[in-house]
């Protein structure tokens, strides 16, 4: 909110191509939202700048199916942190650096770097309120990729989930820990999925109901013997999202089965 109220001060002709870029997204055209971005990278408005960076890194990093990590959308968004450039306004300051702290955290998560996430959720739980989501969420993330030991792991999950300050946060946390739950124990993340709501009964519409969707959708085809049904269903959500590079996983995986 912080970022946008300060772009808002900023150019109309930087809003204008904001809105391209996403449009851009959204229609699979990689030129034209490659020279939108660039463009917002390097306009005269360092918020503008930086709000470019956070969406963008964030994109990229969400922009795959949880059991298929594209390893150029990593590159990617370790590229554009080359572009941040901190506002001297404290409270924007801080709440830019936490925004940069959560796509430094996802990109060591990703590349598997256990001493790099530690690192990173300490350092933030020292400048943060005790209980902060945030934090929480990042050592969570931490023991369900490298705790052999998940006991009671639910309660943790929802723990935390609790802490959120939005539904849209709370469920889409609990549905990325069924996701990590998958990769370790296949019968402990349907167990855990089964409780989550179905993406017809959401508190929530939007791009953010549309990601659940097609990830929701996508998590309960692991679980059916015939998974085709489930696997259209996201890719029509996933298109939704603009989660063009996850459509496309998921389209090569229908034709294979079909």
């Amino acid at each position: 909110m912080l970022l946008a109220i300060a772009f808002a001060k900023s150019s109309l002709g930087d809003f204008n191509v904001e809105i391209d870029l996403e449009m851009a997204r959204l229609e699979g055209d990689e030129q034209k939202l490659n020279a939108h971005q660039q463009s917002l990278l390097n306009s005269s408005y360092p918020i503008v700048a930086l709000r470019a960076v956070i969406a963008q890194a964030t994109a990229y990093l969400e922009d795959h199916l949880f059991d298929q990590i594209l390893l150029n959308q990593v590159d990617k968004a370790s590229h554009l942190l080359q572009y941040v450039n901190l506002p001297q306004e404290q409270s924007l300051r801080q709440f830019a650096m936490v925004s940069i702290a959560a796509i430094q955290h996802t990109l060591a998560f990703l590349k598997g770097d256990h001493e790099s996430a530690r690192s990173i959720s300490e350092s933030l739980a020292q400048t943060s309120h005790a209980h902060d989501p945030i934090v929480e969420w990042f050592f969570l993330k931490q023991r369900l990729k490298w705790d052999d030991h998940l006991e009671r792991i639910e309660d943790e999950i929802e723990r935390v989930a609790q802490l959120q300050t939005n539904p849209i946060q709370t469920h889409l946390l609990q549905l990325s820990c069924a996701e990590y739950l998958w990769l370790v124990d296949v019968e402990q993340s349907m167990n855990y999925f089964s409780q989550l709501p179905k993406p017809s009964v959401l508190p929530f519409e939007g791009i953010h109901a549309a990601k659940y969707s097609g990830r929701w959708w996508y998590l309960h085809s692991k679980f059916e013997s015939s998974s085709v049904g489930a696997l259209k269903e996201a890719l029509t959500w996933f298109r939704k999202a603009g989660y063009l590079n996850a459509a496309k996983q998921l389209l090569r995986m229908l034709h294979r089965r079909l």
